[in-house]
């Protein structure tokens, strides 16, 4: 960057950095729009740079750098015992399955509670199961695959973890009414069947779903796209993680 100094009249030259967002890809398609929005960021900042340092042009373009990772999302899979402290609690029911469809008999027994054994993967709970659209849902489950589920079935579904004090927060927080809540552990999921024990001494399980910043969906609703946002609200006890 350059521009000339208003007292001596001579060019002076800078260094200025810019650049974009994290953004995640999925398959080529979104290739092309999600460059687009990474361009326009950059540009974004350089005529904000523009703004702050008045007179400021662009000479050339040094270096160029495009970073790509591997995306590994969260996903459910064989049985994982819980730690302790949480086991103790007795506020889960932690499935006892040998293959990676932990989310189909987690979700499935939240439906079909029973208090005999309900860990277990019984023949009763594969016949419950077959009651559900599991259509598009993918096995092991990420958490950003669980939306299909939700879609499928009208279901909500909520996801808990825990950082490494053992403090509960949340994963994903559903838009619907009244919904299943999941506990996940190194990629297990588990059922919650009592938020209150879990999170004990913490917000207390209602508040703390109620308190979390959210985004709600847009819909359509007679041609006309209706999005509601609800204010940043800190939690206390434990830190949001992005995921």
């Amino acid at each position: 960057m350059v521009r000339s100094d208003p007292k001596t009249g001579e060019e002076v030259s800078t260094i200025a950095h810019f650049g974009s967002k994290n953004h995640k890809l999925i398959g080529t398609d979104d290739t092309e729009e999600t460059q687009g929005i990474m361009r326009e960021k950059m540009l974004k900042s350089f005529s904000e740079y523009q703004r702050r340092g008045s007179g400021w042009r662009l000479r050339r373009v040094t270096q160029l750098e495009i970073h790509i990772g591997e995306f590994r999302p969260l996903r459910g899979k064989k049985h994982e015992p819980l730690p302790k402290s949480i086991a103790d609690k007795k506020a889960i029911i932690n499935m006892k399955n040998d293959d990676d469809e932990c989310f189909k008999w987690a979700v499935t027994r939240a439906l079909n509670p029973t208090n005999t054994h309900p860990e277990r993967i019984t023949k009763e709970l594969k016949r419950q199961s077959e009651e559900l659209d599991w259509e598009g849902t993918e096995f092991p489950t990420p958490i950003n695959g669980i939306k299909r589920f939700e879609k499928n079935n009208n279901t909500g579904i909520n996801v808990f973890g825990a950082d490494e004090r053992l403090e509960v927060y949340p994963l994903r927080l559903s838009e619907k009414s009244d919904p299943i809540r999941l506990f996940l552990w190194k990629n297990h999921y588990s059922v919650v069947k009592d938020m209150s024990r879990l999170v004990g001494s913490q917000t207390p399980g209602t508040m703390l779903e109620q308190r979390l910043p959210k985004t709600r969906i847009s819909k359509t609703r007679k041609h006309h796209k209706i999005r509601k946002l609800r204010k940043d609200t800190r939690i206390p006890n434990y830190h949001l993680r992005r995921l």
